[in-house]
């Protein structure tokens, strides 16, 4: 794990590398140049849940960190442990990842002190990095001037992988990990696990671990092993 300023810390195998781009190139473009502050705009991305949203923002976070920058990335899904006060004085790093904006959309303290920390972080310069599931159209923002914000940063869709995708996605995670994962097992996987991306990936993670342990390759036998109830 990379530890990154305040005691957020990241996974390894959050890169751009492990990440299928294909249709949501465009977005992945924006997100390095925002690791390498290349992008003065702020950039948000919006799309439904595991979609790969978390993972491009902390992709972006190891990379700007790899190239000696300060990134900070924080899930405001953990909001209900956190005070609006952790924004104070982030625009002083280089990327700031603003994870599950929906969390804290219509709670007047944090949208105050989010709108505050937009504005200084445009005066700083800092690259901005942004993820929630609605577009800032759709967000339930109840502050006019935050929302009027939002709405001003380059926004991008990330779309949903399809079938074909999403064995592609697990054979370059698999890859990265070293190991095999033919066609067949893909199919597999998306027919017998929950088939959002998110869950796909917990399994590869469960799989991994356990043909380690086994000393075994991704065999569908092997996999009914490990997934057996």
């Amino acid at each position: 794990m990379k530890q990154l300023p305040l005691g957020i810390a990241l996974p390894k195998s959050a890169t751009f590398d492990s990440f299928y781009a294909d249709r949501n190139s465009q977005f992945v473009a924006a997100a390095k140049a925002c690791a390498e502050q290349r992008k003065p705009e702020p950039v948000y991305l919006h799309g439904p849940t595991s979609c790969g949203k978390t993972h491009l923002l902390q992709a972006a976070c190891n990379r700007a960190a790899a190239g000696g920058k300060q990134p900070f990335y924080l899930p405001l899904s953990t909001s209900e442990s956190l005070t609006p006060d952790i924004l104070a004085n982030l625009e002083s790093l280089d990327l700031i990842a603003l994870d599950n904006l929906d969390a804290i959309a219509g709670i007047e303290a944090w949208e105050q002190a989010l709108f505050g920390f937009y504005n200084a972080i445009i005066d700083a310069g800092s690259a901005l990095l942004i993820a929630a599931r609605s577009s800032p159209a759709n967000l339930e923002i109840q502050l006019p001037d935050l929302r009027s914000r939002l709405s001003a940063c380059t926004i991008y869709r990330l779309e949903e992988l399809e079938d074909s995708e999403k064995i592609a996605a697990l054979q370059r995670q698999a890859e990265q990990r070293g190991m095999g994962l033919n066609e067949e097992v893909g199919r597999y996987l998306l027919s017998h696990v929950r088939r959002d991306m998110g869950s796909l990936l917990n399994v590869l993670d469960q799989l991994d671990k356990a043909s380690l342990v086994a000393q075994r390759r991704l065999t569908i036998p092997f996999i009914k092993e490990v997934l057996k109830p």
